[in-house]
């Protein structure tokens, strides 16, 4: 039985795994920590690798969890609100919360206090420039647009995993117009955003960070209210390791 962690108020955890092949015994193993409702979500997928990705996400998510409490995996149960977004429901997680995020190969779970949001790309797959007017500000669009060539792809999931960071925390997913805020890349102090009509927030409570997990795969963190010391801990898992939490 592995050591329960403890949270310091100074720090968030950002917990990755990756997988390119799984066995089927790694499956097995993830498949059984879920409960009734993800094993019927999983049967819905025509693809195994979008079954397997989701299982295997999924799975991780409960044993990220149970680093923190005196938990078995599969014990967590969640609920989520009317635009998606998951919770812990039983037991209780205390003051702590989480956030999972998953593309290509690769799952996050942002664990941290208060109002947290985590996003992740794979920055190497071809970058859908033709629906930046759609989704970006005309600031983000113009900032862009000056960028050479070869460098808006990954100007774009910047600006992209900030926005879906922001979105996930704030709980109301897409019912927040994504042109109605803004990010500014080029601020020293990391990326800094501002808002315009409807979007009611204050952009000093908000603290972003861009990470790069993988040399592929490009994270975004959002955090609200956080201490200004306070600092992001990257830890990576394997599959073949969520066997190995239980707790009572």
């Amino acid at each position: 039985m592995e050591t329960q962690l403890a949270l310091p108020h100074n720090e968030a955890h950002l917990w990755f795994v990756q997988w390119d092949e799984v066995t089927p015994l790694y499956i097995e193993i993830c498949y059984n920590l879920l409960n009734d409702d993800e094993r019927e979500r999983a049967a819905h997928f025509v693809f195994e690798a979008h079954r397997n990705a989701f299982i295997i996400a999924h799975a991780f998510v409960r044993v990220t969890l149970s680093r923190y409490a005196a938990v078995a995996p599969s014990a967590w149960s969640f609920a989520t609100n009317n635009y998606g977004r998951p919770r812990v429901c039983q037991p209780s997680f205390g003051d702590l919360d989480f956030n999972l995020a998953h593309s290509d190969g690769i799952a996050v779970c942002l664990v941290g206090r208060g109002i947290i949001g985590i996003d992740v790309e794979d920055v190497f797959r071809r970058a859908p420039l033709d629906v930046v007017n759609q989704y970006f500000s005309a600031i983000e669009v113009e900032s862009l647009m000056q960028q050479p060539i070869e460098m808006r792809p990954r100007r774009f999931y910047e600006y992209w995993t900030l926005k879906e960071s922001y979105i996930k925390a704030r709980r109301l997913g897409l019912s927040l117009p994504l042109d109605r805020f803004a990010f500014d890349l080029d601020s020293k102090r990391g990326p800094r955003i501002s808002f315009l009509p409807p979007i009611e927030d204050d952009a000093g409570r908000w603290q972003f960070t861009l990470l790069t997990p993988t040399t592929h795969h490009l994270v975004a963190a959002a955090l609200r209210d956080a201490l200004p010391d306070l600092r992001i801990v990257t830890r990576e898992v394997a599959p073949s390791s969520f066997g190995t939490v239980k707790r009572t």
